[in-house]
């Protein structure tokens, strides 16, 4: 596996750290060593899914208003900075290890 640049450098983890590791622990159907080694990644993917489906099923039925709420705003990239500055601040903490990937 291709080791973090960031983590070699710094010896913090990046939200990205363990991201390698869990896409091929899906690829190999391993869904709780996926979780383990980034649970952002994992969770990620799958409310990228339903974003898409409910975009698309939208976009199908204009008729439905209620779905419009998932059209791609500005606040939702301060949301996903945020969320990967809280996750990088947590897994960096002692206490929070289990956050961190497996291996590095």
């Amino acid at each position: 596996m291709p080791s973090c640049l960031f983590h070699e450098k710094t010896g913090l983890f990046c939200p990205g750290c363990g991201a390698t590791r869990s896409a091929l622990d899906l690829s190999n159907g391993d869904w709780f060593g996926a979780m383990r080694n980034n649970v952002l990644f994992v969770s990620s993917l799958g409310l990228s899914g339903v974003w898409i489906l409910v975009s698309a099923v939208s976009e199908k039925f204009p008729e439905v208003k209620k779905l419009r709420v998932f059209r791609f705003r500005l606040w939702f990239l301060w949301w996903i900075l945020a969320t990967l500055i809280t996750f990088t601040l947590l897994r960096n903490i002692p206490v929070m290890d289990f956050l961190r990937p497996v291996s590095q």
